[in-house]
């Protein structure tokens, strides 16, 4: 049994993060455990839209079986303005 859930992050929110000068301000509201271990990584380009998907593990995520499709943990974010 395995404590893992897969976490999208779209190309575009990477993207904005490479831009040089770029200064990106968001709080995560709803995400990871800080302590959570990334185990792998992979890109899925379902519905048009590319996106990274982290495999991550952390003893707080439900025990899942082998053969059961591992869960997606959607993180939301609110933008910061005007610094945090």
């Amino acid at each position: 049994m395995m404590h893992l859930v897969k976490v999208p992050v779209s190309t575009e929110l990477i993207k904005e993060l490479m831009i040089d000068g770029a200064e990106v301000r968001v709080r995560c509201t709803h995400g990871i455990p800080d302590t959570a271990i990334i185990r792998s990584v992979t890109s899925d380009c379902r519905d048009g839209a590319t996106r990274i998907v982290f495999f991550v593990e952390h003893e707080s995520f439900a025990d899942i079986p082998e053969w059961r499709e591992i869960p997606m943990l959607v993180p939301q974010y609110e933008s910061i303005i005007g610094g945090a």
